[in-house]
């Protein structure tokens, strides 16, 4: 093999070709970001200072302190709905039990 088998050789001149293609590319991608940060900063900013955005409502009932409870006295008390007075049932057989079996 003589000097002019690597003269005609083209890889390393398309290889430097797409380094510089990439190269140009992530330069543009830079650029647009820098450009862009105050407007996507501005943005984001906006949503996070929007109370409840992000945040939907519990389902949930809160539980006051223990202190604060309330309970049936009866099992008239957790009939028809009556259970739902006292968020610390799930349901009405749970309030039923709390009077049978105690606290």
């Amino acid at each position: 093999m003589g000097t002019t088998s690597f003269r005609r050789s083209e890889s390393g001149q398309t290889l430097v070709e797409y380094v510089l293609l990439v190269g140009a590319i992530a330069l543009v991608c830079l650029a647009s970001v820098a450009f862009l940060s105050g407007s996507i900063n501005d943005l984001f900013g906006s949503i996070s200072s929007s109370p409840g955005v992000f945040n939907p409502p519990s389902s949930q009932v809160p539980v006051p302190p223990e202190a604060e409870l309330a309970v049936p006295t009866s099992a008239e008390d957790c009939l028809e709905g009556g259970w739902q007075s006292y968020p610390q049932f799930e349901n009405e057989a749970a309030c039923i039990a709390f009077i049978e079996d105690g606290p």
